[in-house]
């Protein structure tokens, strides 16, 4: 990404130091130079339209590659899973690798490589995607259809009944799935990735630097936080307790990333005990404020690649809790079986009973957001009853420009999916060049994070051209909390459902609200 390393503008490569975006330490700040250039808004939401751009499509090249990889490890099939080590659905490009090994690009699926084969598993949402997408070679299998085996259950069937070894690599497979594959074969931990042994140009790891995150948006100290962590901790009968999803642990101690895409999380784990707390992240990403914060709490930061040895000498000596479907087969291996309590990590349910900070946050952040779509969508429909040529990337880009006039926007929360004609079918993928079209009926799908909460939207239409007297559908879904669907008929429903959501009703008159 551009303006990831020089700031510039992704429109003019100018840098904008006058706007806001150029004190943003985020992975996507560019997007916030739109406006500055929105004569060319097209060139931004084409940037953002897909996820994957440096990755290449699967091949059978890339297949032969990793089939040596197979004979080289004496495995008879290599699963390549969706995730990173703290099995995020959205992972930072250098975690693409069932993207790069089988060019599907969705956020879910699950790959399989074997000697004469190559599978890959995804749900109903991605089977028009994958099946436009996979490359040759690779089998779409559609998960969820009836009389479809999991990926697991499959290696038992009479299909893979030569498959004796499978591969996996244990920091980026979930534990549960790593023990539900034992049930059928023989399951190697491999040293290394075969997938990382043949892409070549592998981006790096990410580097977005912390932020913290205000206590007016929090609601809770990072100390109060930690007492009732360790407390639930204390009534498991567990000593220690370790956290990998990078959500919990961002809101644990009030801090932001931005090292995944559209999600202000940094790649991190952390390790609570009765005395202590030890965030293990990469310390060139803590800027001193974030560093005295933490030390204000009494949090100790380490280096991210220092917390497995951390790990497995703390749980030599005490009993540590671990979710085992939340986290990664390196990191409950690295708790000795004796020492281990299997439980769901509390923090998950701390953080779903939003505090009255968290909730007036989110609050604003729907009235914000929520403006900025209907100034969106009454541009949109400017442009289509004056006849003006309309494509779902002119769309990203209006929501984006609206989006960024707020000075508290920081990115979206996912990119935004819009999808006219053929293209509204296809609910996970992200319009491109080669795919844009401007006719007929269309689903648009978008959101946006700030320093307050996250909202999104859902705008379906029917009819085309100049006509507007389509359905429409507004949806709203921040974070963990249930959203308003309004529904109404006529394209000023795009104004009228926006202000619904804001205030968490339904619109009058409409026609029926979930």
């Amino acid at each position: 990404v551009i303006a990831q390393s020089s700031r510039s503008c992704i429109c003019c490569h100018r840098e904008h130091h006058k706007q806001r975006a150029y004190r943003q330490p985020m992975l996507y700040m560019y997007l916030l130079t739109a406006a500055a250039c929105r004569a060319r808004g097209l060139a931004a939401a084409r940037s953002i339209s897909r996820r994957s751009v440096r990755l290449r499509a699967g091949s059978t090249k890339t297949l032969d590659a990793l089939r040596e990889e197979l004979d080289k490890n004496n495995v008879d099939a290599f699963v390549i899973p969706s995730d990173d080590p703290h099995l995020s659905e959205y992972v930072a490009p250098c975690f693409e690798r069932r993207a790069f090994a089988s060019g599907f690009t969705g956020s879910a699926g699950t790959a399989v490589v074997l000697k004469d084969r190559a599978l890959c598993w995804t749900d109903g949402r991605y089977w028009l995607q994958a099946s436009q997408q996979l490359g040759e070679g690779w089998e779409l299998v559609k998960a969820g259809a009836p009389g479809v085996d999991g990926i697991a259950a499959w290696f038992g069937t009479d299909e893979a009944s030569e498959v004796e070894t499978v591969g996996i690599d244990a920091r980026v497979t979930a534990s549960s799935f790593a023990s539900s594959l034992e049930e059928h074969v023989q399951v190697r931990h491999l040293d290394e990735n075969p997938v990382d042994k043949v892409w070549v140009d592998r981006p790096a790891m990410p580097s977005s630097m912390l932020r913290l995150h205000p206590l007016e948006f929090a609601g809770e100290s990072v100390e109060s936080k930690l007492g009732r962590v360790r407390a639930a901790v204390q009534e498991l009968g567990a000593s220690g307790l370790v956290i990998s999803a990078l959500d919990e642990v961002c809101w644990l101690f009030n801090v932001r990333g931005g090292d995944v895409a559209c999600n202000p999380v940094a790649l991190a784990y952390a390790y609570i005990d009765h005395d202590t707390a030890t965030l293990f992240v990469d310390e060139a990403k803590v800027p001193k404020d974030v560093a005295e914060a933490l030390q204000a709490a009494s949090v100790d930061v380490r280096d991210y690649d220092r917390a497995l040895p951390f790990l497995r000498a703390a749980a030599s000596e005490a009993a540590v809790c671990v979710d085992p479907s939340r986290c990664s087969a390196a990191v409950v291996d690295a708790i000795p079986e004796h020492n281990r309590i299997n439980e769901q990590c509390p923090v998950a349910d701390f953080k779903a009973v939003k505090n009255e900070g968290e909730l007036r946050g989110m609050r604003a952040a729907h009235v914000r957001d929520g403006a900025a779509v209907a100034r969106a969508f009454a541009r949109l429909e400017k442009r289509v009853v004056s006849g003006e040529a309309t494509s779902e990337l002119d769309v990203d880009a209006l929501l984006i420009e609206e989006r960024s006039r707020d000075p508290t926007f920081i990115e979206p929360s996912f990119p935004t999916i819009a999808g006219a004609g053929g293209n509204g079918g296809a609910v996970g993928i992200h319009a491109g060049e080669s795919t844009r079209r401007g006719d007929g009926g269309a689903l648009s799908l978008s959101a946006g994070s700030s320093k307050m909460g996250t909202a999104g939207s859902t705008l379906v239409s029917s009819g085309s051209g100049r006509d507007s007297s389509g359905f429409v559908a507004v949806t709203s879904a921040p974070s963990a909390v249930s959203g308003t669907v309004t529904v109404g008929s006529g394209s000023a429903v795009s104004a009228s459902g926006a202000a619904s959501v804001l205030s968490g009703s339904a619109s009058d008159g409409a026609s029926g609200a979930a």
